[in-house]
């Protein structure tokens, strides 16, 4: 996940800046999936210390009307560790744990 979002070198890397992330937590249009997905990363991208990241993801699960996605944004929100908030993020994709690491590694 890091990897993602850290600075791309070279021709063909690409990372997610914080301002991409943010637009796809917030968007319309975007699933459950990357939604949580973008919490995940922000949350990675900047220093654990900082209250920002932490204040729009709460405001964004505020908002979501799928319990199950607004339980996982705040405890993505919430957790001091990233073990702490995976159980809610796969019971919101409706997964168990031996379905969602392993394609959570695949992707990466």
């Amino acid at each position: 996940m890091v990897a993602l979002v850290a600075n791309a070198s070279g021709y063909r890397a690409t990372a997610l800046s914080e301002e991409n992330l943010e637009d796809i937590l917030q968007g319309e249009v975007a699933t459950a999936e990357q939604r949580l997905g973008a919490a995940i990363a922000l949350r990675a991208l900047l220093p654990s210390d900082d209250p920002a990241p932490r204040k729009r993801i709460r405001i964004v699960a505020d908002r979501s009307a799928n319990p199950s996605v607004r339980s996982a944004l705040t405890e993505i929100a919430e957790a001091d560790a990233e073990a702490a908030y995976l159980e809610a993020v796969e019971d919101a994709l409706g997964c168990d744990e031996r379905d969602a690491r392993p394609a959570l590694r695949e992707t990466s």
